[in-house]
């Protein structure tokens, strides 16, 4: 499975005033990096929990052994589909129909169910799932995962030895880790 952000959310959960005002920063000179540091605390949240933050679109592409007549879409919130697509017989990408080959389940998880069996031609990169992920605008995102950024940021900024061009790579504070395990999503097998 590969999971890609075809568009990136527009805004940051988190602001550079925000930001700046939990670092407690007055001035201009660290912005930049205050930027880099609000997209890797964004960037890895999502990554641990498998939930993107603000609205983005996603193509997912599934091997055909991940596929059976129910699927879990590994990104939550999953709040619109836009198309499933498999590889047929002649090799062209064909577009399943909602309604006649397929319904959707739920946004978390959406579950993708087969009124007729899931049946591509190639067993690697079998099937295209695009949609869009995400709880909304940055205001959206709830309270406590943006506090969960914040003290993210803060520990990148006040450890800068510990990350690597706005990536984070250092252990996370405590109370970052029981947030991520709050959110963390698991796909029923």
């Amino acid at each position: 499975m590969t999971i890609t952000v075809t568009t990136e959310p527009t805004a940051e959960p988190v602001t550079l005033a925000m930001a700046k005002a939990h670092l407690q920063v007055t001035h201009n000179a660290d912005d930049a990096f205050i930027l880099r540091l609000i997209k890797a605390a964004r960037k890895r949240f999502e990554g641990l929990t498998y939930r993107k933050l603000c609205t983005q679109t996603l193509t997912i592409i599934l091997d055909a052994h991940e596929v059976t007549w129910h699927v879990y879409v590994p990104a939550r919130p999953f709040t619109s589909l836009t198309s499933i697509k498999y590889y047929g017989t002649d090799g062209t990408l064909t577009a399943y129909t909602e309604g006649t080959d397929y319904y959707t389940v739920g946004t978390d998880p959406m579950e993708l169910v087969a009124m007729t069996a899931f049946s591509p031609y190639r067993s690697r990169a079998a099937y295209q799932v695009i949609g869009t992920a995400g709880y909304g605008d940055p205001e959206d995102v709830p309270a406590d995962v943006r506090t969960c950024l914040l003290t993210m940021i803060a520990d990148a900024f006040h450890n800068p030895e510990s990350t690597v061009t706005g990536q984070l790579i250092n252990e996370m504070p405590g109370s970052v880790m029981e947030t991520v395990d709050r959110y963390r999503c698991y796909i029923p097998a």
